[in-house]
């Protein structure tokens, strides 16, 4: 439900709830602050509606910077959603990144200490408002830069969260870039210790997108991929089904769950293996390429 101006809190809890249960995370041990109660009942079958404002578990999360006063106005989704999840670190979540030169020997130059991601800070990628349409999978490209300072993961095995910057810094512009996706793309991460990175494929298994004109205005809305459609959900109604999304849709996606296709890594010997198979799939791939 939306009683009052929480659209941005309802479009995030809708998400991190289908990525908790795709993630198999619905376990108290996934929640180390706090959060499995929340996502346990919202996750439940049930014929009410749920009001976040009166809803207990939900209540008992607001501290440390977000207070029950900040539900009466627009707020940032992506601001919430930094929020919420440093305030409950789910260990399903991990968008730790670095950067690393990958060529003539400069892994450790000093110059890109700097440029780290916290575990539960959400990774942003830049837009060029100069064209009109892109992929995400080139805007990951993009931020990954490959031949430059070559930004990637830290991990695989997890959920990432993925921002885009929409809204310039003086906030009286937004971007609305058509951005096309596949359900299934590739992120890239380093391996191990090691200036070498491989790409492990994760999909998508839903989005927020915003319609108004800065992140303070406007409404928010999710998206959840589920049966090889889209269900886009508004406040207080049954969710909308989509097989293709709507242009209003692209040219507003804010911010991104992607899920690992092998799944959520358990303990790290099962990491290790995954950035093994990763790394031995790309060789391939790159080995097939080669010979057509």
């Amino acid at each position: 439900m939306n009683p009052g101006n929480i659209c941005f809190a309802n479009a995030f809890v809708v998400c991190q709830a289908w990525a908790t249960l795709l993630a198999g995370a619905l376990d108290p041990k996934w929640w180390p602050l706090g959060g499995f109660e929340f996502f346990r009942s919202v996750t439940a079958i049930s014929g009410l509606p749920l009001n976040l404002l009166k809803f207990q578990p939900f209540l008992w999360l607001l501290t440390d910077g977000w207070t029950l006063a900040d539900m009466d106005r627009q707020q940032d989704v992506a601001e919430f959603a930094h929020w919420f999840l440093m305030r409950t670190t789910p260990l399903f979540v991990d968008c730790a990144w670095v950067a690393r030169f990958v060529r003539d020997g400069l892994e450790n130059d000093p110059s890109v200490r700097h440029e780290t991601g916290h575990p539960y800070g959400l990774i942003q990628l830049s837009l060029d408002p100069r064209h009109d349409t892109c992929s995400l999978q080139t805007l990951i490209d993009q931020w990954h830069d490959c031949q430059g300072v070559c930004r990637a993961a830290t991990q695989v095995g997890r959920v990432i969260i993925l921002s885009l910057s929409r809204f310039l810094p003086d906030d009286t512009h937004k971007i609305t870039q058509k951005i096309v996706f596949y359900n299934t793309l590739h992120f890239p991460c380093f391996i191990a210790n090691t200036a070498e990175f491989c790409n492990y494929q994760c999909k998508i298994c839903g989005f927020v997108y915003h319609e108004g004109a800065t992140p303070l205005s406007g409404h928010y809305r999710a998206a959840v991929h589920c049966n090889n459609q889209w269900l886009i959900y508004d406040d207080c109604k049954l969710p909308d089904k989509h097989v293709d999304l709507p242009d209003v849709v692209l040219r507003n996606t804010v911010l991104f769950w992607l899920l690992p296709v092998d799944g959520i890594a358990r303990n790290s010997d099962e990491l290790t293996v995954l950035r093994y198979r990763n790394h031995m799939m790309d060789n391939e791939d790159e080995t097939g390429d080669a010979d057509l």
